[in-house]
């Protein structure tokens, strides 16, 4: 996840030197350019520019410090401390090395500087020192210009663009208590691309506009709605993965040798039940097989419309189950939660049947514990709009959880809500299903989303570009049913990083939805007559490659979900698999023809003894 720049210890910097050269003499007052009271004014100018075909992004920096105070100045010599943030949770030395290379800082004349670089936890550190007083005639400004591929994400078919945000305690306006020296800031942001770029299929925050000037496309952010919110524009409408997954069957029954199995799949078989992407609405997603090896013995879509595969192999033999195919996903505009009265939503909720098992109390999301209904009644007072509610849901617990990286690289066992709410480690399973739990308790339909996203950072995924690359983790987050739109997607942990994900956007894949305890996780199962335990086999191994529109084949060569579940749908197959896999099953089948041959051979001898019997009586002498 991309990390908020951290400002505030160049801010309090600037700010403690200007008062160093105040004299505390009563003052009168004076304006900015932008109307303001103030005595001084720090602006941070952030632009970002990107030329297509690039990999990189260069960032431009101009800081200018004016004083509107003829009473006070910043004299010359005066040492001012830069920091070249790294932007990812974890620094890469290779990176930090590319941005040295590029790094160029001039002054407000013109000149070039030449900086002693010093590598520190937060990114590269520079100092400058201000050759002249900056007074009211005289400003002082540094630009500081360098290349980076922290902020722009090359993803297959689209490319996602960050503005790094600041802190949301950040003040803009500060007065010092002993001699009422007035200090103001701004930190407005920009991102310019080609116009030739295809068109953003999501942009957050809201508050960024969006002009075309010269051949490019401008994307701008004020300090205000900087504060607290990395930008994140996400250009392109469609997007293109290729799938493989790939399920080890090590061999578990050590009696039935191997040749059996060209006789009968009754002696030695066991079942895996798979779960395959599934196709969702909110962002068109469809999905198109190439290949499955061995056939399903069966394909079922359950009530949550996901798509689980079972496949019949050898248990007398190592071997694996192999599926492969594509994901298209389309958003030719970014969703968002529709304007919804809340007391109406509420009662639409509760006159909905089919909605009930999705605001209970369940497992994982125990909405009616007194810690989360305390919280949900807090959060829900005053709000009118559903969207009004679930965006401050999501905020809440963005503010209040950390994201444990410790977790997400140990045993990473799942906690609840309540445990989450309560201080334990938080990844992305414990800021989904506290989400999910504050919601339920509020009256508000909720279920939790499986999937995998392109995190940039690798904190969780990474999705290849050059190769198909592992998914060591599955990516967990909200749905929200909303009427008239269907389930609205929700993802807290993403919000961590600046970023707010509420609708759907092209860098996540669904592959199936939980909405009660008794689904729990959907990984691998396992249906055998052998003696085994869950732990004797390992989940599937998934692996994930994002690609050019071009580079998939045609879809009329390719298999989709439904003709999947028609070509492998078996009614009668329940009474085929306890005879596989079950212990009194594979008893029937063993010792069912023993008997019946046993049957057959009393039968037999029986018949041939009475025909002896009756040849003997006709044919025997009077």
């Amino acid at each position: 996840m991309i990390k908020r720049l951290n400002r505030t210890k160049l801010i309090s910097l600037f700010a403690l030197l200007l008062l160093v050269a105040t004299n505390y003499l009563p003052l009168p007052r004076a304006y900015a350019s932008n109307g303001t009271s103030t005595d001084f004014h720090v602006s941070d100018s952030y632009i970002l520019v990107y030329e297509e075909g690039q990999e990189y992004i260069t960032v431009s920096e101009k800081l200018t410090i004016e004083a509107f105070n003829e009473n006070y100045k910043l004299p010359a010599g005066t040492t001012q401390q830069f920091i070249i943030h790294d932007f990812l949770i974890n620094s890469d030395p290779a990176e930090r090395e590319f941005k040295r290379n590029s790094l160029t800082v001039t002054d407000s004349r013109g000149n070039q500087l030449s900086p002693q670089l010093t590598e520190i936890d937060a990114g590269l550190q520079f100092a400058i020192t201000t050759p002249y007083d900056i007074t009211t005639e005289r400003d002082y400004s540094v630009t500081i210009e360098f290349d980076t591929h922290e902020l722009v994400n090359l993803n297959g078919n689209i490319i996602n663009f960050y503005i790094p945000g600041i802190p949301a305690d950040t003040e803009l306006k500060t007065v010092n208590k002993n001699n009422g020296v007035t200090f103001t800031y701004d930190y407005d942001a920009e991102l310019s691309i080609p116009d030739s770029l295809p068109q953003a299929s999501y942009v957050a925050p809201r508050e960024i506009s969006t002009t075309e000037l010269g051949g490019s496309r401008v994307f701008k952010l004020d300090t205000e709605d900087r504060l607290g919110e990395t930008g994140w524009i996400q250009i392109g409408t469609e997007q293109f993965y290729y799938f493989k997954m790939v399920q080890r069957t090590p061999k578990t029954d050590l009696l039935i040798p191997p040749g059996v199995n060209d006789y009968t799949e009754y002696l030695s078989t066991n079942i895996y039940q798979l779960p395959l992407p599934r196709t969702y609405a909110e962002t068109d997603q469809e999905v198109y097989f190439s290949d499955l090896s061995p056939k399903p013995s069966r394909i079922e879509i359950d009530d949550e419309g996901n798509v689980i595969g079972y496949f019949e192999v050898p248990a007398n033999q190592n071997g694996e189950i192999k599926i492969e195919g594509y994901i298209t996903l389309k958003s030719e505009s970014q969703n968002e939660i529709p304007s919804v009265e809340l007391d109406a939503y509420l009662e639409s909720v509760r006159n909905n049947p089919a909605l009930e098992q999705y605001t209970r109390s369940d497992r994982y999301w125990e909405s009616d514990s007194d810690e989360v209904m305390g919280i949900a009644a807090e959060l829900a007072k005053d709000k009118t709009t559903l969207s009004e509610l679930v965006r401050t849901d999501y905020e809440y617990i963005v503010e209040t959880f950390d994201y444990s990286y410790e977790k997400v690289e140990g045993e990473n066992k799942r906690l609840g809500a309540v445990a989450a709410l309560n201080g334990s480690e938080a990844v992305c399973m414990e800021y989904a299903d506290a989400l999910i739990a504050i919601l339920r308790a509020q009256g508000v339909a909720a279920k939790a989303a499986v999937g995998y996203g392109n995190d940039p950072t690798g904190a969780e995924n990474s999705i290849g570009l050059e190769e198909a690359t592992e998914q060591n983790i599955a990516h967990q987050w909200v749905q929200v049913w909303i009427p008239e739109y269907g389930w609205l997607s929700l993802d807290p942990t993403w919000g961590e990083s600046g970023r707010v994900y509420i609708g759907g956007n092209l860098d996540h894949i669904l592959w199936y939805t939980i909405g009660n305890s008794s689904q729990d996780y959907i990984g691998t199962a396992l249906s055998s007559a052998d003696n085994i335990s869950s732990e004797s086999f390992e989940n599937y191994d998934l692996y994930l490659q994002a690609l050019p529109k071009g580079s998939i084949p045609e879809i009329s060569q390719l298999i989709q979900v439904d003709q999947l579940t028609s070509q492998f749908s078996a009614d009668d197959d329940a009474f085929s698999s306890y005879l596989k896999t079950t212990p009194l099953g594979k008893s029937i089948v063993i010792i069912a023809p023993t008997c019946a041959m046993l049957l057959f051979t009393f039968l037999i001898v029986t018949v041939a003894v009475r025909m002896a019997k009756k040849y003997l009586i006709v044919h025997s002498p009077r």
